[in-house]
């Protein structure tokens, strides 16, 4: 009887402890060895000078446009996160009223959405002057990893109603150093052209990928390789049903291995390392 009643207790004891719980890294694409300071962009007009704004824990919070001459509070962006993850960034014209073209509010500029791998849905919007509603979203797929091996881009089609279309799917292929190198681009036909698919070779160097967090802000549909590797890109190879072409990138760096430009439209960024 009371080794019966010994095993009932274990069994309790047993079933009631705390189970482990498994955590999965997660990839931190706004992460850097040294700070971001400022780099500059572009619109139709001129280039455009944006600086950067830290917390206590170092984390960015605002992007601010310097010297601009007309409207420009569309340029700064002010960041907002949850369980230390980019969350939403906002277009802080209430910040900046005098340079606001029209009395308008914050609005959001791209919303992410995390789960059990990491990164699972980007969205962006129209600027407020112009309605602010979604204009496209991004949606990745996981296998068992924190990178993912394939993205869907969808687009809305009816503004303001929504109305989203799948414009193409990706599949992701990496290479040994964790660089997407392959991207298959099938385009599903849903925005009336042919269904068709490309595939996008990258090439890259030996220097770590520091740029990530601009592309990770700007996330567009061609920054996936951009964001997602460990190297920096210095060619790309399109192939085509019916041709192909290649775009070399010829990428500068600082004495600290940091990215001074890129394939994309920044440049003059500027790092601070301490």
């Amino acid at each position: 009887m009371k080794k019966i009643l010994y095993l009932i207790l274990f069994f309790l004891a047993y079933s009631c402890k705390t189970k482990e719980v498994i955590t999965i890294p997660q990839v931190d694409y706004l992460s850097s060895a040294c700070k971001l300071l400022s780099f500059t962009t572009k619109n139709s007009l001129q280039d455009i000078k944006i600086s950067t704004v830290y917390n206590s824990q170092n984390q960015l919070t605002e992007l601010v446009a310097k010297d601009l001459v007309n409207y420009t509070a569309g340029f700064n962006r002010r960041f907002e996160y949850e369980n230390g993850q980019l969350k939403r960034i906002i277009r802080n014209y209430e910040d900046y009223p005098d340079l606001s073209p029209v009395p308008i509010k914050n609005q959001i500029a791209s919303e992410y959405e995390y789960g059990k791998y990491g990164i699972e849905k980007i969205h962006n919007y129209e600027s407020a002057s112009n309605g602010g509603y979604e204009t496209q979203y991004f949606e990745f797929k996981y296998a068992d990893g924190p990178k993912p091996i394939g993205m869907s881009y969808f687009i809305n089609m009816s503004y303001p109603e929504v109305k989203f279309i799948l414009a193409f799917r990706s599949t992701f292929e990496y290479d040994n150093n964790g660089n997407l190198s392959r991207e298959i681009i099938e385009n599903v036909g849903g925005l009336g052209g042919s269904h068709d698919t490309k595939i996008k070779m990258y090439f890259f160097d030996d220097k770590i990928n520091t740029v990530k967090n601009l592309n990770y802000i700007y996330f567009n549909s061609e920054a996936p390789a951009l964001v997602l590797s460990t190297n920096n890109v210095v060619k790309v190879k399109s192939i085509f049903p019916s041709n192909e072409y290649e775009q070399t990138v010829s990428v500068k760096y600082d004495s600290n291995g940091n990215a001074l430009w890129g394939p994309t439209d920044f440049s003059n960024v500027v790092w601070g390392c301490q």
